[in-house]
């Protein structure tokens, strides 16, 4: 019964960030994250990387964005996801102040 409560509590994890993922790297050039997809219950599932409009869903758990992101200690792909997840975070919410300024922009930082 525990067992079964993590494996769900994982499930819907990755599914969650599977979506927020596919939400918001979908307008980044480059790196995009990785999910994992199955067309047909009877194929094994697939690492792709995510790509606007696609149907890159799950059959075999009925979720239409899955990826791996709960565990980065035992798998790669989780932690390269959590690191685009990132990046993504950081570019659309800090653009701002961390992109690239010019000089009047540059200064009037300096007199704050």
């Amino acid at each position: 019964e525990a067992e079964e409560l993590v494996a769900w509590t994982m499930i819907e994890y990755n599914s969650y960030f599977g979506a927020l993922l596919a939400d918001k790297v979908a307008s980044v050039p480059s790196p995009r994250g990785l999910l994992r997809v199955q067309s047909d219950p009877t194929r094994p599932a697939v690492y792709a990387a995510i790509q606007p409009a696609a149907d890159q869903g799950h059959a075999a758990l009925g979720i239409s964005k899955y990826t791996h992101m709960s565990s980065p200690i035992r798998r790669f792909v989780d932690l390269y996801n959590q690191h685009v997840l990132f990046d993504s975070l950081v570019a659309a919410y800090a653009h701002p102040v961390l992109g690239l300024l010019e000089g009047s922009d540059v200064a009037v930082l300096d007199d704050q």
